[in-house]
């Protein structure tokens, strides 16, 4: 059993406060995709193949085709957990709905709606981009590292349709694209005797036995476990000076932080997880 990140602060739902633990992960599905050019003098642009227009073009179709939506069985179990009036959390639910949703939501509070998108959405971000060697040579080519997230359910064939329909079927052949890390999501069941534990510890630490099961956008080492049948949450403390949403927008942000105080309650909180595992096999 292991016991790891992603932590996140308490959530005020329809089942009151309820400590978020994370039991799912989206898959890193990342693709360098290569444009070929034919290359030249800078000063004789015409009728020049320019790798680094293609790419471009390309990596604007990417960022802005609509992104394939899913709504998976670990959202539909974290929704009810969230702060937010019953006919948002039934929009939530339903794939035909969930976009204007998130318009709504991004209104008020643009960081829960990135998250909330990330968790219904197979999500491409072209964030690395090289191309062309000096100001005065037309480039033969150009490549563009794309971060992709698969979600529960799908996998490289999924990517592979979507990057179709960005592209257009034609022009999808003209570039090479080559996967960089490929994993598919996984998931571990909300029971079992260390989720007991974390119960109980969340009881004694917070006054609450609920706990939300929480699917994370990002990737953690606890897919390798999930990957071999091994039970992994991430769950913490934190204390009360960030609000949910606050968290999501810390990662790799200009403020990333975590509290010394929120450090020394997710180390008791997760001391008192491994010494409920201890009563509960003295028990057996």
């Amino acid at each position: 059993m292991v016991l790891t990140e992603v932590a996140a602060p308490t959530l005020e739902g329809e089942h009151g406060t309820s400590l978020p633990v994370t039991v799912a992960e989206k898959g890193p599905a990342w693709r360098t995709v290569t444009a070929r050019g034919v290359s030249g003098h800078g000063s004789q642009p015409f009728a020049r193949n320019n790798a680094v227009v293609e790419l471009a073009s390309a990596v604007h179709d990417i960022a802005t085709t609509p992104q394939p939506t899913r709504i998976t069985k670990e959202w539909k179990a974290f929704v009810p957990h969230l702060p937010l009036d019953a006919d948002l959390r039934d929009s939530l639910l339903d794939a035909e709905r969930v976009d204007a949703a998130i318009e709504q939501i991004a209104a008020k509070d643009p960081t829960l709606a990135r998250w909330i998108h990330a968790c219904t959405h197979l999500t491409f971000s072209p964030n690395v981009f090289a191309g062309g060697s000096k100001a005065n040579v037309v480039p033969a080519s150009a490549s563009a590292d794309i971060d992709i997230r698969l979600l529960p359910g799908q996998h490289a064939g999924d990517v592979a349709a979507h990057l179709r329909t960005a592209l257009g079927p034609n022009r999808f052949d003209t570039f090479d694209i080559q996967p960089v890390l490929e994993m598919e999501a996984n998931s571990s069941q909300p029971a079992g005797v260390l989720w007991d534990a974390i119960e109980a510890a969340s009881e004694v630490h917070t006054g609450s036995r609920v706990l939300a099961p929480t699917l994370t956008p990002v990737a953690t080492d606890a897919r390798f476990f999930r990957a071999k049948g091994i039970p992994a949450f991430g769950v913490g403390l934190f204390d009360g000076s960030v609000s949910f949403p606050e968290m999501l927008a810390m990662f790799h942000g200009a403020d990333e932080r975590v509290s010394v105080t929120s450090v020394r309650r997710t180390t008791a909180f997760l001391a008192t997880v491994v010494q409920q595992l201890a009563r509960a096999r003295d028990k057996r």
